[in-house]
């Protein structure tokens, strides 16, 4: 831009096309369309149209800066105009950004609500669902118990009215043939002779007579027991001789029976009593007033409904008679039992009905109470009776006749503290095994041990007879015996707890061949020392295995032999003459000659010959080689390599142990407290006869041994729930450790003999 026109004396301007003008392209806009290059082009014609006219007048420079003036103005407008626009767009931008945000937050919490009310529906679909399933279970638990409980009541009540015959009648159900000095009522008891034991049995009522309907449209119930006595009357009449004092009513006692008027048997019926039944069977009715009914509850069903809480009694007679009576096993946590006094509904440990210290293992409710009686089973010992027996039903009959009474109140127990959730854990768990069928027997497994047993007796015996009687082949031959021997001993265990077949009689005949032909030894005699043991593990003067004083001291028999200042022996010393006498002097003196007396005194004649047979085959075998004093030596020789296989394997898992007096302990807690496992392996498994695994023999002796590694984790979470200890050792740790018990208990004498 020029300041001031040119000076005369100053030289002309240049050419406006030489000047350099800044120039920015603004765009297009209104009123003006011109581009920069036509603008460009227009001064570049006046600049040649200057030059063709030298002689024009000077550019005007106003109008020049006027235009760029305009231009910038009209750019400075666009640009606004483009600015306002980019913020109102800007500003919608914000606007939708803000309503996607509040959309976004809407969704956000109706996600949240959505996912909590469904997972408050999961949890409540739960809930139910737990609540149904253990309302399952208690039925299932229900149902089994009364299943069980018909069954045997059923079976008992079978077997009494099938054993009774005219020519031997059964004294349970004929309590008036016994003797006058057997008669009177047991202890805690007082019972009426039975009616069903005087009449005479017909068929049930025809299918033509049937019971009224009551109010409600439903049939009138039978009393339980009533029920039962009519399903199990046999269709031929059994006659008794009538005695005229059966008739007498209750409270007058008979007069005494003279030689006159003793019982016999004979083709006589009781007349009032059958011709009582017959019109009862004319028009059967429910009304106790019914001269045959009458005589039932008073004779049969009122001694069985008579208890030594009288108030409870008669409730529980009101509750039999309505059919409202009702009985559950006691659950793990007990529900709340009302508004009754506990001294009137007992506890888990007092029996409502007797009122006497007892496990309760179910309880009952009368009628629509919300009260809960605790009652207890008559059986004692039943954890320690299941694991004996296999067949529960066959055996429940000879325990009846065994069957003395309650204890009084008065008297004292020998009861110790029973812990009922682990006893109740323990019989969920023998269920689980039995559902897991662990009580079942592999016969592949117990037919390779009796061949590879037999197979090793004939090797032995190949081996004298084709490389001869020398030291070498005999010494092989001996310690292939000695194994064959030590494997009879664990496979006739097997036998004698019942664990291979099905029928407890095939078990016994299969033992006797195995503990007779092939050890020389009687069944009988072992299972009667081996089932003590098993009962009363540790307990001295009740477990043959460490009732071993004087001889050896162990656990409390140091002391008191100490304080007795008893010394037969150096017992200070006794693990050290353990390895020269202890093996030795169990097998070949105390069995052999225990074992013998015990065939003589019990006159077990069977057995006898069994052992006879052995004795025979094994002198037959080996005499042709040796001699009688070679053949007898070589005996010898096998029992003591067999002796210290057995008592080491045998008494690594007790003899360690707690070892003592009775202490009066539940099932599982006394085998806990008595044994140990040793840490399996193939090896270990077969050199013990699965012994390592004896927690898991002696909660179950009657499962067979290859079952024991699946029911070990089972018994091992038992234990770790109770708090119990479920010890497992190596296999030489627990070999020493028989040796540190003799060694302790040996000091234990040694300090209580010089200082107490």
């Amino acid at each position: 831009m020029w300041s001031c026109p040119p000076q005369p004396d100053e030289a002309p301007p240049p050419p406006l096309a030489s000047v350099p003008v800044p120039w920015k392209n603004v765009g297009s806009c209104k009123g003006h369309r011109e581009s920069p290059g036509s603008l460009v082009e227009a001064s570049a014609g006046e600049e040649a149209q200057g030059e063709e006219e030298p002689a024009a007048a000077p550019l005007d420079v106003s109008r020049l800066r006027s235009s760029s003036m305009e231009i910038r103005e009209k750019g400075s407008e666009f640009l606004k105009e483009e600015l306002h626009k980019a913020q109102k767009e800007l500003k919608l931008k914000d606007e939708e950004c803000e309503r996607l945000c509040r959309v976004r937050e809407q969704l956000e919490q109706e996600l949240e609500e959505l996912t909590a009310s469904l997972f408050e529906e999961a949890h409540k679909m739960v809930r139910e669902a737990n609540m149904k399933q253990a309302a399952s279970e208690k039925q299932l638990k229900e149902a089994r118990g009364k299943i069980d409980m018909l069954q045997a009541e059923v079976t008992a009540l079978k077997t009494l009215v099938i054993t009774s015959t005219p020519a031997s009648p059964n004294r349970e159900l004929h309590p008036q043939l016994l003797s006058p000095t057997k008669a009177g009522p047991r202890k805690g008891h007082s019972r009426h002779k039975s009616t069903s034991s005087t009449l005479c049995p017909v068929m049930c009522p025809a299918a033509g007579h049937t019971l009224t309907p009551d109010k409600e449209g439903k049939e009138p119930g039978l009393p339980p027991l009533l029920s039962l006595l009519l399903c199990v009357i046999p269709s031929k009449a059994i006659h008794l001789t009538y005695e005229p004092a059966w008739q007498l009513p209750p409270g007058e006692p008979p007069a005494a029976p003279t030689s006159a008027t003793s019982l016999s048997f004979s083709q006589q019926v009781d007349t009032t009593l059958f011709a009582e039944f017959q019109a009862w069977r004319a028009s059967p009715t429910l009304d106790k007033a019914c001269p045959f009914l009458e005589r039932v509850y008073r004779e049969d069903v009122g001694p069985c409904l008579d208890f030594t809480v009288q108030e409870l009694s008669a409730l529980v007679r009101a509750a039999v008679e309505d059919n409202t009576l009702t009985i559950e096993p006691v659950a793990s946590q007990p529900l709340p039992t009302g508004k009754a006094a506990e001294v009137d509904c007992g506890s888990a440990n007092t029996c409502a009905l007797s009122g006497l210290a007892r496990i309760c293992r179910h309880r009952i409710r009368l009628g629509d109470s919300k009260s809960h009686y605790y009652i207890s089973p008559s059986s004692r010992a039943r954890d320690a009776f299941r694991a004996f027996h296999q067949d529960l039903n066959f055996v429940r009959k000879f325990l009846q006749p065994l069957l003395i009474g309650e204890l009084a109140p008065e008297e004292p127990s020998q009861d110790g503290p029973q812990n009922v959730q682990l006893i109740e854990d323990f019989r969920a768990l023998r269920q689980a095994a039995e559902d897991m069928k662990l009580f079942e027997a592999d016969p592949t497994f117990f037919a390779l041990l009796l061949g590879h047993i037999l197979a090793m007796e004939v090797l032995a015996w190949l081996i004298v007879y084709l490389l001869g009687p020398g030291w070498v082949p005999s010494t092989l031959a001996a310690l292939i015996l000695a194994i064959s021997q030590a494997q009879c001993w664990c496979l006739q265990h097997d036998l004698g707890h019942a664990s291979i077949f099905r029928k407890s009689r095939w078990n016994h005949v299969a033992q006797q061949f195995v503990m007779g032909q092939l050890k020389g030894f009687s069944a009988h005699w072992w299972n009667f020392r081996h089932f003590q043991h098993h009962a009363k593990p540790n307990i001295f003067h009740k477990d043959p295995d460490v009732t071993v004083a004087p001889v050896f001291l162990l656990g409390e028999s140091s002391v008191e032999y100490g304080k007795k200042k008893r010394r037969y022996l150096p017992y200070n010393h006794q693990h050290l003459y353990f390895f020269l006498i202890g093996p030795p002097l169990l097998t070949l003196v105390n069995f052999e000659v225990e074992n013998l007396a015990y065939m003589l005194v019990c006159l077990q004649w069977t057995d006898l010959l069994w052992a006879a047979s052995f004795y025979s085959r094994f002198f037959l075998s080996y005499v042709p080689f040796y001699g009688v004093p070679g053949a007898l030596l070589l005996f010898v020789a096998v029992r003591v390599l067999e002796s210290h296989w057995f008592v080491w394997i045998t008494q690594m898992n007790h003899i360690p142990k707690e070892i003592g007096h009775e202490k009066h302990r539940d099932w599982a807690s006394s085998q806990l407290a008595a044994t140990c496992n040793v840490e399996p392996s193939l090896f270990i498994d077969w050199f013990s006869g699965h012994l390592n695994f004896q927690i898991e023999h002696h909660l179950f002796p009657t499962m067979p041994r290859h079952n024991y590694r699946r029911v070990a984790p089972l018994v091992k979470a038992l234990c770790a729930k109770h708090g119990l200890h479920y010890e497992v050792k190596p296999f030489l740790t627990a070999l020493l450790d028989i040796v540190g018990s003799l060694k302790k208990s040996g000091d234990i004498w040694l300090d209580a003999y010089l200082h107490q």
